[in-house]
């Protein structure tokens, strides 16, 4: 055999080439031999090659709907970073951010809270003018201070707390400092009045304890009673401005504060495209002594209440507001349609048929009016709660979103909300049924939630399927499922601001110093 016919036996056999190099073609045995080689060969190479392609089916399948779950796990992912990105404040840059003006240009009629220098405090008409305030001004020997000077003052402990400023002796930017004695003064619950002729950047400490953090204020009143034995102010510099702090006086007065006052803006134009909004504020809401009740109305639309972003808790009003809450509450139905036993099909709404991808929520009707199993419920408006009036048993514990209950009333907002009744072992409890009927209608109270795959016919529609065991709860062989909508943008045109400012102490006055709305 010649050198080339050596090279191509190698190249077209591999292996066995230097077998087959030895083999005598001109005789009928050796080409016999060769016949049976390359058949087996060749049968090998079409084995290995129809594997091959079912491999490639297989694994093109896989990357088809590995691809359809990767994009439905990204939609969820970027539907969560959403909200964090909107809670978080550091990223207002990255997102639209509008600050609302605390002006009296831009309140409404309806605002009963003193407006000055772009605050909004919580202080009625009757109380707005500080000047006219019974204050029982201290003495000189009343303040405590270091590395300060003291004008305005002849300096003797006797001289009234009235008219005068304190300003650094050296060029530094630590905070001024100042602590007022109290002990043997009170003799009763009062409030210690700091009217400064300006505003400045400051933090309080009552008893040496952190009761106000960093805020801009001008006139600080502080609750104190005959347990009080100091309260101190710390001004803080601005940018490159040393402080000097100008007070108007320091005493105590026996001021209260009755009634609620009520801020209100106009209209703001935003006319933008969002998922959600959220509004971020520096108030001293966080105060035990104080309650700020918010709202929002968007577009004029009717008002619905929210917590500031950073003062957010579980079961708390909403934070993170979505703007198109009608269409994620409605729920589209889809009559079950069976295929074959144990193929019992919800096709997609045609709304959705090309939105819903890889798995969605699909929820079924209590229609057998079941009390003893967790529901779930969906609010379409703002409505008030009575733990005792859903428990069959008070001694019973509620969960609503597997959080305890423990207000006897609550408010539940918009949305859609898991609710069920425990007993101290921890077994599923029966629910007042016949409660919740009346409170949000039947319609609007589901036995159970699955998270479906989606599949889709030999038509191209989409649909879920359910088990026998999975929908038995709701209804027997015929019956509805529903899907509840997506969470689009919407045009935001207007935003209104409106809070409801409550001293609970009588003495703490509610402040606002800042409306900020960012959306995404």
């Amino acid at each position: 055999m010649s050198n080339l016919d050596s090279r191509f036996l190698k190249a077209t056999y591999g292996d066995v080439s230097d077998h087959l190099v030895n083999i005598d073609l001109t005789s009928e045995k050796g080409r016999e031999e060769l016949y049976l080689i390359s058949s087996n060969i060749i049968k090998e190479a079409k084995t290995q090659s129809e594997l091959a392609l079912k491999n490639n089916e297989i694994i093109n399948s896989t990357i088809d709907q590995k691809i359809v779950e990767l994009n439905y796990k990204i939609k969820n992912a970027i539907e969560k970073l959403r909200g964090a990105v909107l809670a978080e404040r550091k990223t207002s840059g990255a997102i639209y951010t509008t600050q609302i003006p605390i002006t009296k240009q831009q309140t409404t009629e309806t605002t009963t809270a003193k407006i000055d220098q772009g605050i909004a405090f919580g202080i009625s008409s009757s109380d707005a003018n500080t000047a006219d305030i019974e204050v029982n001004l201290l003495s000189l020997n009343s303040l405590n201070f270091d590395n300060l000077n003291l004008s305005k003052l002849n300096k003797n402990s006797n001289d009234k707390l009235q008219d005068f400023i304190l300003s650094p002796k050296t060029q530094h930017s630590t905070p001024v400092e100042l602590t007022v004695n109290l002990v043997g003064i009170l003799r009763t619950d009062s409030s210690l009045l700091f009217e400064m002729s300006s505003h400045q950047i400051v933090e309080v400490y009552r008893n040496n304890e952190l009761i106000m953090e960093k805020v801009l204020l001008k006139d600080i009143v502080i609750p104190v009673d005959i347990t009080t034995r100091s309260v101190t102010i710390r001004a803080y510099p601005s940018i490159h401005r040393i402080v000097s702090l100008h007070f108007k006086r320091i005493g105590y007065t026996e001021l209260i504060y009755n009634s609620a006052t009520y801020f209100e803006t106009k209209p703001i134009n935003i006319n933008k495209d969002f998922y959600q909004i959220v509004v971020d504020t520096c108030d001293n809401s966080s105060d035990s002594n104080i309650n700020i009740n918010y709202q929002i109305s968007i577009n004029d639309e009717d008002y619905e209440a929210f917590t500031p972003v950073s003062k957010h808790n579980v079961l708390d009003k909403q934070s993170i507001i979505t703007t198109n809450k009608e269409q994620v509450l409605e729920m589209f139905e889809s009559t079950m349609t069976k295929k074959s036993e144990g193929d019992y099909r919800f096709y997609i709404p045609n709304k959705y048929q090309l939105n819903f991808d890889y798995m969605h929520d699909i929820y079924l009707r209590n229609n057998r009016n079941t009390a003893n199993k967790e529901l779930y419920i969906s609010v379409l408006k703002d409505i008030q709660l009575d733990k005792q009036a859903i428990l069959v048993n008070s001694t019973h514990n509620l969960y609503i979103n597997d959080k305890k209950v423990t207000d006897n009333t609550l408010i539940l907002y918009k949305g859609i909300y898991k609710i069920k009744s425990l007993n101290y072992d921890r077994e599923l409890q029966p629910v007042n049924i016949d409660y919740l009927n009346t409170l949000l209608n039947p319609n609007n109270i589901y036995i159970s939630r699955y998270t479906k795959e989606i599949l889709t016919d030999n038509e191209g529609m989409k649909y879920v399927v359910l088990q026998n065991k999975e929908f038995r709860d709701s209804f027997d062989s015929n019956g509805n499922g529903y899907f509840p909508g997506l969470k689009p943008k919407k045009k935001i045109d207007t935003v209104r601001i409106k809070a409801e400012m409550i001293s609970v102490d009588k003495k703490t006055v509610p402040f606002i110093s800042r409306l900020l709305i960012r959306g995404i």
